[in-house]
């Protein structure tokens, strides 16, 4: 995301964070694991603060991450 910097602890129910900066202002946001598959799937809940909405879980959105394929 961005380029942030991702800290967890990889296991389902850890926390996520992404922390950078993006057009000059830092950022920090937050989520949990939902699904880890090394090499293959991540899914996340994500709520960033610069969508300007309270920090509730109904303004969490759920992303997911699938890799397919490989690199040559």
């Amino acid at each position: 995301m961005l380029g942030a910097r991702v800290s967890t602890g990889w296991k389902v129910g850890n926390p996520i964070t992404w922390s950078g900066s993006y057009g000059g202002e830092d950022f920090e946001d937050h989520g949990t694991i939902l699904d880890f598959q090394p090499n293959t799937l991540l899914r996340t809940t994500h709520f960033s603060a610069s969508g300007g909405q309270p920090d509730l879980p109904e303004n969490f959105h759920t992303v997911t991450w699938r890799l397919t394929g490989s690199a040559k």
